[in-house]
Order: structure tokens, then sequence, then C-alpha cells
């Protein structure tokens, strides 16, 4: 878990862990896994009215901790990769 960017140390890596648990087997596939805490996009819209995308129960711990890893990711110079992708997408 600590050789993901921006997961550097083990307290980052131990609170993932503990949210999602140990047991990959529950989640099909990756997508399965980054829908679960709804870090993935979301469009609620219905008849031209736009709705709130709320964090589910799910993604309440985990949302904020991915958050700063990414951030830290982006900002760091080891994954100049990852900031170009980034830089590109504003």
């Amino acid at each position: 878990m600590c050789t993901v960017p921006g997961i550097k140390n083990l307290f980052s890596a131990i609170a993932v862990i503990s949210v999602i648990g140990v047991d990959m087997s529950v989640f099909p596939t990756a997508k399965h896994l980054c829908s679960w805490p709804e870090e993935t996009p979301q469009n609620k819209e219905s008849a031209g009215k736009k709705h709130s995308v709320r964090i589910s129960r799910a993604g309440v711990y985990i949302k904020p901790l991915l958050v700063q890893c990414a951030n830290a990711v982006v900002k760091s110079d080891k994954h100049p990769k990852i900031n170009s992708h980034y830089l590109s997408l504003e």
C-alpha cells in the first residue's frame, strides 16, 4: 500500500486499509472498488435539473484522505507524469 504515489506514510496506508478492508475479493474489478466510496464522477440530472451529489456513508472517511494524498502527489516533483496529467485537466 505504501508503494502507491501519495500514500507515503504508514498512517495513510492504515487508514485506507481500515476503511476498505484487506479482503479484495468483495470487489470484482478496480472500478467497483472506486465506485464504492463514490470516488468516481457522477452526474445526477433529471429534466434539466441538477441534483446535489453527496458523499455516501462509505466514503465519508476515505474521501478526504484520498483527496489529501492526491494533492500531495500533484504538488510533488517525484511524479511528473501525474503532475502533467493533472495540469492538462485544469
